[in-house]
């Protein structure tokens, strides 16, 4: 993930696009926090939208996600939103 922060702090933007397009695919529930801290300080907007998707889903399938502590309140805010949207639509299909 230094890498990243690497590639956004000097501008490489190519080495930086490649990453997060890997790291995308590599998102996993026991994973998924520490990504989306590494992608907010690196500003990866691509992996961190992923993060956020991602990470709500897990919660509504009732899987452990460890390390929320490192979440910003801001993701948090975001992901409480569309986790709440989730549930909405299950409550509307019902």
């Amino acid at each position: 993930m230094l890498i990243v922060k690497f590639s956004e702090k000097y501008s490489v933007s190519e080495l930086k696009d490649k990453l997060v397009n890997y790291l995308d695919d590599k998102i996993t529930a026991p994973n998924v926090c520490e990504f989306a801290k590494y992608a907010a300080q690196a500003n990866a907007l691509t992996l961190k939208k992923r993060c956020l998707e991602y990470f709500p889903a897990c919660l509504s399938k009732n899987k452990f996600v460890p390390n929320m502590e490192v979440l910003d309140k801001t993701f948090l805010i975001a992901a409480i939103k569309i986790l709440l949207a989730i549930h909405v639509k299950l409550f509307n299909l019902i």
